[in-house]
């Protein structure tokens, strides 16, 4: 069995003042896929897990204390992929792929958009040159996972508030729509699959006490290509978990997507 972990962190290093290494080196996790940790390599200074055995590889944004995605893995990757070839959406370490065998896991940070009309624009082009890449990925691998935070949450289940929110970034009909047109290009949203009509957020506001009265968002998420969906075991969201805004996402799969 193959157990794997995305969480947005807001800031790895001020997740790790929470007590972040010492949860996961407590858990039995092999694969961990982290988003938003706003450093580098070199800003983390004593790191338990690499001690405990993780093979760590971070895609850090140009600017410093932005965006930017990390992976940390118990078994050393075939290939370690950087980025997906588009400028705009590599300088800002949105996207890092570890390859093993016939199985490519893609975590990636989606822009938010909700600062401003450029930021919205810049969160478009990424959906466009994402899909397209993530697309190409399914014929040059035949099993694929995609973690990470999409910052789109996808249907009325998946807000608090979908009839106040339909202009709000995250939750446009654009985006709704290309998450959609995602969903029908051979990729399955694990959680849905076992979870048809359950209302689980994975992301709340630091304002008004929005975690302790549960108004938030759905908008972390796993998907598979429907090669491996059979594989699937299980999904569930840590909301127990309180380093960041956002609470983790689990995912056990079959350990035979290795041979």
């Amino acid at each position: 069995m193959l157990n794997v972990l995305s969480y947005n962190l807001n800031g790895i290093r001020a997740a790790i003042k929470k007590g972040l290494f010492e949860w996961c080196n407590a858990g039995q996790w092999d694969v961990l896929a982290f988003q938003e940790i706003k450093a580098t390599e070199d800003q983390i200074e004593e790191d338990t897990l690499v001690k405990n055995g993780y093979h760590r590889y971070f895609n850090s944004a140009q600017k410093k204390g932005y965006a930017g995605t990390a992976f940390y893995s118990k078994f050393k990757p075939d290939e370690v992929i950087y980025g997906i070839g588009d400028e705009l959406v590599d300088q800002e370490g949105r996207v890092l792929s570890l390859l093993f065998g016939n199985l490519l896991i893609v975590n990636a940070y989606f822009p938010s958009g909700s600062s401003s009309p450029e930021k919205q624009a810049n969160k478009i082009h990424f959906l466009k040159v994402f899909q397209d890449w993530l697309q190409l990925q399914q014929v040059n691998f035949e099993k694929v996972i995609v973690l990470g935070d999409f910052n789109i949450c996808h249907t009325e289940l998946d807000i608090h508030q979908p009839k106040m929110s339909s202009k709000t970034p995250g939750y446009t009909p654009e985006e709704r729509n290309w998450m959609t047109n995602l969903l029908h290009e051979n990729w399955v949203d694990v959680f849905r699959v076992f979870y048809p009509q359950k209302i689980q957020f994975s992301w709340w506001s630091y304002r008004t006490a929005a975690r302790a009265r549960n108004k938030g968002w759905r908008i972390d998420y796993a998907l598979v290509n429907k090669g491996l969906q059979k594989n699937v075991k299980t999904v569930r969201y840590l909301d127990e978990a309180i380093h960041s805004d956002h609470c983790p996402l689990e995912l056990s799969i079959n350990h035979s997507v290795f041979v």
